[in-house]
């Protein structure tokens, strides 16, 4: 009767003398991730600010269930909120922040922090932040941040000094107990130093060409609906995305727009996305056909400007997408959800997706290598319950006309099915996830306590072998799909771990 479980926005809580003393379940997977960025060390490292649990550090190989639970660390606290990078030395300068504009700078080399939040001007109204107030680095160079209350502020050393260059660019009818009438989202051209794009939760788009000299509002054609990102082309200097949301009037339906005029003229391209909110849209790094958007439903891609949406992710649950960024070296998409963690998946397979593949029955595209931890096989224990069996997946795209079941083989390099097995693929692109385990764990087939070797060897033989699953080893192999009599083949290769990959002792990584 002493334990007691709660659950609430911050995650699941357990005492067990009746709420002297509280424990953190911090294995479940509900973190409620607001912004989200990614440095450049290796392996790459995933930043976010969460609901109820500031802002969090992880590498990007981290495993569930596998990884030391110490990797993902807490560098912030409050309700986290915006997080952006410095991308000098890898990313070691990160800003966080906590609601209603409490930001700050971490060095992470030497240990250093400072505020970052600007000053209330004298004589005027107050900063109105809001609950997660924007905060950007310049592309143009990186002792450029700016930050959004009602109006737009521009620091030239990292956030120590700060200049309003705007007046209050919102509606300005704040409205209830909660600020409101404040910037929601910013950012700046990569083609333009000054070229700015602000939205606001009011509705409101306002640009300045000209690092706040003059401001133009350019709103879209749903000026009262919340702006949840202003996007500046990475391919166009005059192209702009926003994507706006109306869930708080019972308002479901998408709204994405594309502006090639700064912000003049709007042409909806929600196409035929479901009737659910969106909140963040992202260009592609490398191929201008795609964009992608997360919404209430997930994350959505489009490879032709928005004509068209399919869904991209057959692993993310049906959840709300707050963030995606998209990694620039390592291509990888990573989401942010409110109420599920982080996903990543990788995108390059995407860029192969041309109209000549799309003629194809059936489709397989590359696969990255698969890292195998070489103590697989070897049994842990951890401070958290985990699946009995370790698994090693792989991970890939395929691509079909018609949906089935596919018989899926993996081939070794004599020629033997080493693994065979059968996948239900819908029509369309979609990920798979192969299990490359060769055989499951059993019970031993004697009490080991009664055994009575005979030999040198029985002695030293190992009782409980029969206990532990086998993997597929390091190598290369040849995986094959089939569907309908129609075969695609490409390589799956094992390798070793990377330096500092996170499998703990006798975990494991997918692919």
């Amino acid at each position: 009767p002493k334990r007691i479980l709660v659950g609430n926005d911050g995650g699941l809580y357990e005492t067990g003398d009746d709420g002297e003393h509280w424990r953190h379940l911090n294995n479940v997977s509900v973190g409620q991730f607001t912004t989200i960025a990614v440095d450049m060390k290796t392996p790459y490292n995933i930043y976010g600010g969460l609901q109820d649990n500031g802002t969090m550090k992880g590498p990007s190989n981290y495993n569930p269930g596998r990884s030391p639970l110490h990797q993902w660390q807490a560098i912030g606290g409050g309700d986290g909120s915006w997080v952006a990078l410095d991308p000098r030395n890898g990313g070691d300068v990160v800003y966080i922040a906590s609601q209603f504009g409490a930001h700050s700078a971490i060095d992470q080399a030497s240990g250093q922090r400072w505020s970052t939040r600007p000053p209330n001007p004298r004589g005027e109204d107050p900063n109105r932040f809001n609950w997660v107030s924007p905060f950007i680095v310049s592309p143009h160079h990186p002792d450029v941040v700016y930050v959004g209350s009602q109006r737009v502020w521009r620091s030239l050393d990292m956030g120590k000094k700060w200049t309003a260059i705007s007046g209050d660019i919102t509606r300005n009818k704040p409205n209830g107990d909660v600020p409101f009438s404040t910037l929601k989202v910013l950012d700046e051209s990569p083609f333009k130093f000054g070229l700015l794009y602000a939205g606001c939760d009011d509705g409101r788009v306002m640009m300045t060409p000209d690092m706040g000299e003059t401001w133009v509002d350019v709103s879209t054609p749903e000026p009262e609906k919340w702006v949840s990102r202003v996007i500046a082309s990475k391919w166009d200097a005059n192209t702009v995305y926003v994507t706006q949301s109306g869930y708080r009037d019972d308002d479901y339906r998408p709204y994405v727009w594309k502006s090639t005029d700064r912000g003049k003229t709007w042409t909806s391209i929600a196409g035929d996305l479901p009737h659910e909110f969106v909140n963040v849209i992202r260009e592609d790094p490398v191929d201008k056909r795609l964009l992608y958007v997360g919404t209430g439903m997930g994350v959505f891609v489009s490879f032709d400007g928005g004509n068209h949406w399919e869904p991209l992710f057959t692993g993310l649950p049906r959840c709300a997408v707050h963030d995606i960024v998209i990694h620039p070296r390592d291509l990888d998409l990573v989401a942010g959800t409110h109420g599920r963690s982080v996903y990543v998946v990788k995108i390059k397979p995407l860029h192969e997706l041309t109209d000549e593949v799309r003629e194809e029955p059936l489709h397989l595209f590359a696969t990255s290598d698969v890292r195998r931890d070489p103590n697989l096989e070897m049994r842990r224990r951890t401070p958290y319950a985990e699946p009995e069996d370790p698994r090693l997946t792989a991970t890939g795209w395929v691509w079909t006309q018609t949906a089935g079941k596919a018989t899926v083989r993996v081939v070794d390099g004599d020629k033997e099915v080493v693994i065979e097995t059968q996948l239900d693929l819908r029509k369309g692109l979609q990920q798979y996830e192969i299990d490359l385990k060769l055989r499951s764990s059993s019970a031993p087939t004697e009490d080991p306590r009664k055994r009575k070797p005979k030999t040198l060897e029985e002695a030293l033989s190992d009782a409980f072998s029969q206990t532990r699953p086998e993997y597929l080893k390091i190598g290369s192999y040849s995986l094959e799909f089939e569907l309908s009599g129609v075969k695609s083949t490409t390589t799956l290769k094992l390798a070793a771990p990377e330096p500092g990959q996170g499998f703990g002792r006798g975990g494991d990584a997918d692919g």
